[in-house]
């Protein structure tokens, strides 16, 4: 859990020091005021293994549940073979065993366009997991063409583009 104490160890100087997180590495802002609270752990071993529960289940979330609501009932198989595969990789097990949390953004990043894509009437919820998702890890970005759904209306995919990147950029001043 190396990553988890270092941005928890940043996070506790930022909070309780004072001192800038930055000499060491740069996370966005945001990433430090979503990490905070689990300064109230001071047990790191339970933290950990909470962090990493957290990650499986994200990782169910991401790898089943999402794409069996995405796709159609004959993929089942295809999907259980991803989840399988994906479950036993050193991919997944590196991740867990660093404390690092590239799960848990790139399902806030797949969350988000899947109510982009299957509810509209929820698209300002879709910007905020995506924008919570490039906040947290800078990756995410490039997924943002999958935000489209008319690729005729350029006006429109533009304004949408401009809104995020605003929103985004208003985010990096979230702590002043």
């Amino acid at each position: 859990g190396g990553d988890l104490i270092i941005m928890l160890d940043l996070a506790r100087e930022w909070f309780s020091e004072n001192q800038s997180p930055y000499r060491l590495q740069f996370y966005p802002p945001l990433t430090y005021v979503f990490f905070a609270p689990l300064l109230l752990v001071d047990h790191y071993p339970t933290l950990y293994k909470f962090f990493t529960l957290f990650m499986v289940i994200s990782y169910c979330f991401l790898t089943l549940v999402l794409p069996l609501k995405m796709t159609d009932k004959k993929n089942i198989p295809l999907i259980v073979l991803f989840f399988v595969t994906g479950l036993t990789s050193y991919g997944l097990q590196f991740e867990l065993e660093r404390g690092q949390y590239n799960v848990f953004t790139f399902l806030l990043c797949l969350w988000a366009i899947y109510i982009f894509h299957f509810h509209p009437k929820y698209r300002i919820f879709a910007y905020l997991l995506f924008s919570l998702s490039v906040q947290l890890k800078l990756y995410p970005a490039i997924f943002i063409v999958m935000l489209i759904d008319d690729w005729k209306d350029w006006k429109s995919i533009l304004r949408r583009f401009a809104g995020l990147a605003v929103f985004n950029i208003l985010l990096l001043f979230i702590m002043g």
